[in-house]
């Protein structure tokens, strides 16, 4: 959301997680025609307080007659019917005034309307994790759908408690501001007028405050009875979370070919124990073998800074410039990976693209929003160099040799196309080993 321009970042960030919500007499008519139970069937308590609601839908917590705790996921009814008409209407647009971005926003239209498939997005949530699991054992923890609990309106998922990072971003941009005495829209004034971050012992006397109050309400917790106990917000580390959340994108993207393409800050969660909770998963975007070693290489090479291999990628790809020089397609792949997002404005100047690469635009976001996370706090992170180790492993897995900068297959092309896909646990376990603790 940092890369959109002021006048309509406001408004966009709604859609996030302040979209009006249903009225709950609605609300419960969806979930009863659409599960063909009545509540009193399904819910021993329904919270009729949502939990958030965005463009898609709206979220409550509920408790199940057996007694789990859930999350129960309403879609809007008329939302296939808004994204499929607004998607066409810009497309049409787009045809007439700058027909270069029609690929990518085909690309965009059908996740948005694949966001809307709730069965789809339940069977991604357990395979997702399924891979978590498998690699990260209970670092990193995703919801699981509720058997039976699924249909086109409703999704039923076990609860993760805790808070949002946008929960705890909130909470770190109002002690910052307190500090530095100035309001929470100068804070962001500041930070995108100046990328080079908080003043440290600005930062520090915030995380202090914030400790402060998570102590107190520790405290103010433990002296209630038991029943009204609420676990105490957790201190959000803003930089180590966001290190955590790319090294999990990097396997989830990489190794497993299967990842979440909406990691804002309304879709992670930082639960009461400091591990970190991956939501919403409408978007998620599938890779096969050949998509997921093509992005190994390119991380690979521009994480080594390798112009030759960057170029020779770029020219694999269906990437065009109106000029094709060679510095500017070196540079338009550099730049999304390693975060200066400011070059792109110069480049477009330079040697405006003509033709993209829409089969890795979900890619490409989920990279972007890591960097917009960034700019938030005003640091910078290089995807490339986070994600070059697994991508090396990925490329030795599937037969490559890594000699200095380069990555070079050591088995025919003919013969890697004939080899089965390695997608098995054992196989996403060995891609993670060595590449650090989350």
């Amino acid at each position: 959301m940092t890369i959109v321009p002021p006048q309509y970042r406001a408004k966009l960030e709604m859609l996030q997680k302040g979209v009006p919500p249903k009225p709950l007499a609605e609300v419960k008519g969806i979930i009863e025609k659409s599960l063909g139970k009545s509540f009193e069937e399904l819910f021993q308590f329904f919270d009729e307080e949502c939990i958030g609601s965005a463009s898609v839908g709206q979220v409550h917590r509920a408790r199940l007659v057996d007694g789990r705790q859930v999350v129960v996921k309403v879609q809007y009814s008329e939302v296939r019917e808004l994204f499929a008409s607004d998607f066409d209407q810009v497309i049409a647009a787009a045809k007439f005034w700058d027909s270069r971005v029609v690929a990518d926003l085909k690309e965009a239209r059908a996740h948005h309307i694949a966001e809307c498939d709730f069965h789809r997005e339940a069977r991604i949530m357990g395979s997702i994790a399924d891979n978590a699991e498998a690699v990260w054992g209970d670092k990193v923890v995703v919801p699981r759908p509720v058997k039976g609990l699924v249909s086109d309106d409703v999704l039923v998922m076990t609860l993760l408690p805790g808070d949002t990072l946008l929960d705890g971003l909130t909470r770190m941009g109002e002690a910052v501001s307190r500090v530095l005495s100035i309001t929470v829209d100068e804070l962001k004034e500041k930070l995108a007028t100046h990328p080079v971050g908080i003043h440290p012992i600005a930062l520090a006397c915030a995380y202090s405050q914030v400790r402060l109050v998570s102590c107190c309400a520790c405290a103010t917790s433990c002296a209630a009875p038991s029943a009204k106990r609420k676990p105490p917000p957790p201190v959000v580390e803003v930089k180590a979370i966001l290190q955590r959340l790319s090294k999990v994108l990097a396997h989830q993207v990489l190794a497993d070919g299967l990842f979440t393409s909406d990691p804002h800050p309304g879709n992670i969660m930082i639960l009461p124990d400091g591990r970190l909770g991956l939501i919403d998963f409408g978007q998620a975007k599938e890779l096969t073998t050949k998509q997921r070693v093509y992005l190994s290489r390119v991380v690979v090479a521009v994480a080594r800074k390798d112009r030759a291999a960057i170029l020779e990628l770029a020219k694999e790809s269906p990437f065009r410039t109106k000029y094709n020089n060679p510095d500017a397609m070196v540079k338009y792949t550099s730049v999304v990976w390693e975060g200066e997002l400011d070059e792109l404005e110069k480049l477009a100047v330079v040697d405006p693209v003509v033709q993209s690469d829409p089969e890795f635009l979900m890619v490409r976001r989920a990279v972007m929003m890591c960097h917009g996370l960034c700019a938030v706090i005003g640091t910078t992170l290089n995807v490339a160099q986070e994600w070059e180790p697994v991508a090396r492993r990925v490329l030795a897995e599937e037969g490559y040799t890594l000699t200095g900068d380069s990555a070079q297959t050591s088995v025919p092309r003919w013969l890697r196309c004939c080899l089965p896909s390695m997608s098995l646990a054992p196989y996403r376990k060995r891609v993670v080993d060595g590449i650090g603790d989350l």
